[in-house]
């Protein structure tokens, strides 16, 4: 028989010798008050050593009473929270055994809309990774429903502070597990709890039918944690603490050491395979092991898979890259809604830009898109509009959820016409900027290039007679094409 020690995947930190031990006892009691004829005898043995090494080091009988008594009150802890073995059999004959995804708030923490969509996608990937791994139909069972939001009445801070004084790097742990109404060792379920809160330390990882995720990785696991974006890992995080949560150990020739970090047996989701996941494996005897768990069965896997990447029901992206226009110009987008996880209610997306610019229009084909459907965005600027760059930003909402994607619209300054003057004889000058070299003029509709006296690019100057430029009594237009084929505003002459 082997136990399973709190795992730190998401750190893989090496603790002390001392802490080690003491959550090694902790463990050795959790199996005891399962198995307590198998695991008695070796609880003895680690727990007197553990007092000796702890009295050793003091050099003071008070150490090693207290470690008795920290003993004593983790045993009764394990003893009111895991199931008895004599009900084991009539518990586990009346349900089938499955895997409960819990996700857990402290009082003084909203719902993320989000989260539990993105921890049901995140199970039912690993789901089939493991029946993938495992082969012949089986994987683990799930809950109905996949994932429970449970609502503490406690806040954040009492998760990390409250309980026993002598066993603080425990009380995240112990108080999850009690909030979750959840069991060490229960016959019918493996508990994953998503706990919003920061462990500051404390331990966290999988063991005894339990794994126990922070914060950082439900952060992760909606695509929100920052420093750590790929949403597999987070995944695969989820999937080596259900691992421990289910049996399964280290490799022990990892965790001494004996086999290099990039070996075979290291680059398995059960040490630093995670952290690559999908394209990671379980090891023969991990496969072996859980063939032999009441908790893989076989199941009907049902439903499009998802990928791992994006855990969310959709995702929102433009086709087309950025656009440089000048001022008066429209740029027009593509923005696509993709379905994941076979999603397939609408989508209503809403535009913006920044920095503000209300000179700046925003408009689309269509509001409402369905997964597989895409939209036409124009962005339509003036004469006004500030030159440089704009972000339009896109957010596609969908029951409670919010994504969003953003593309640049570069504004070029362009030909713009500031005044014109008609001296009332043969000279009209045009003033402005971003003129050019070789403009061409347009005067009531009609080209009248070939009459330019002088251009630079501030200022054409037109000369021939009024009538052979086309102008008239009332208004007249003037408008002024660059080379490349860029147009300015429409300039009003009235004579």
């Amino acid at each position: 028989m082997s136990l399973n020690f709190f795992s730190r995947a998401n750190s893989m930190k090496h603790h002390s010798k001392a802490r080690a031990r003491f959550l090694i006892t902790v463990m050795t009691y959790l199996a005891a008050t399962v198995y307590p004829n198998e695991m008695r005898a070796w609880t003895d043995r680690i727990e007197s050593a553990h007092r000796q090494e702890v009295g050793d080091r003091s050099r003071g009988q008070s150490s090693r009473e207290g470690n008795a008594c920290r003993s004593d009150e983790i045993r009764r802890y394990l003893e009111q929270h895991a199931f008895a073995s004599q009900s084991a059999d009539s518990a586990g004959a009346a349900l089938t055994p499955e895997v409960r995804v819990i996700y857990l708030l402290p009082s003084d923490r909203q719902v993320h809309a989000e989260a539990s969509i993105a921890l049901e996608n995140g199970i039912k990937h690993l789901q089939r990774w493991y029946a993938g791994q495992i082969g012949n139909g089986k994987t683990f069972a799930l809950h109905n429903p996949p994932v429970d939001i449970i609502r503490s009445n406690h806040d954040e801070h009492w998760f990390i502070t409250n309980g026993p004084s002598d066993s603080p790097s425990l009380h995240l742990w112990f108080n999850s597990v009690d909030e979750a109404s959840a069991r060490f060792y229960d016959p019918t379920s493996v508990y994953a709890i998503y706990i919003d809160a920061d462990p500051q330390g404390q331990a966290t990882g999988g063991a005894g039918g339990v794994a126990l995720l922070p914060r950082n990785d439900l952060l992760g696991m909606m695509g929100k944690n920052t420093a750590e974006p790929n949403v597999c890992r987070w995944v695969g995080g989820l999937g080596h603490e259900l691992g421990h949560a289910l049996g399964l150990p280290h490799p022990p020739e990892c965790d001494s050491h004996q086999a290099p970090d990039n070996s075979f047996p290291c680059q398995s989701l059960m040490y630093f395979g995670y952290g690559i996941y999908p394209n990671t494996y379980l090891l023969d005897k991990d496969i072996d092991q859980l063939m032999h768990s009441p908790f893989i069965v076989s199941v009907l896997l049902s439903g499009p898979a998802g990928p791992c990447s994006d855990l969310l029901p959709f995702s929102v992206s433009f086709l087309t890259p950025e656009q440089t226009v000048t001022r008066g110009a429209t740029a027009n987008f593509i923005l696509a809604v993709q379905g994941t996880f076979g999603y397939i209610q609408a989508v209503n997306l809403a535009a913006s830009a920044s920095p503000p610019d209300n000179t700046l229009t925003l408009s689309s084909s269509s509001n409402i898109v369905f997964p597989g459907a895409s939209t036409l965005l124009r962005a339509s600027t003036s004469f006004n509009t500030s030159p440089g760059q704009h972000t339009i930003t896109v957010i596609g909402s969908s029951l409670g959820i919010d994504r969003s994607v953003a593309v640049r619209l570069n504004v070029l300054t362009g030909p713009s016409i500031d005044s014109v003057n008609y001296d009332g004889k043969k000279k009209v000058t045009i003033s402005g900027s971003g003129f050019g070299a070789s403009p061409a003029i347009v005067l009531n509709g009609g080209e009248v290039t070939t009459y330019i006296n002088t251009s630079s690019d501030l200022e054409i100057v037109l000369k021939t007679k009024a009538k052979k430029l086309g102008l008239r009594d009332g208004d007249n237009t003037v408008q002024v094409i660059t080379a490349t084929g860029d147009r300015s505003n429409v300039y009003a002459l009235r004579l």
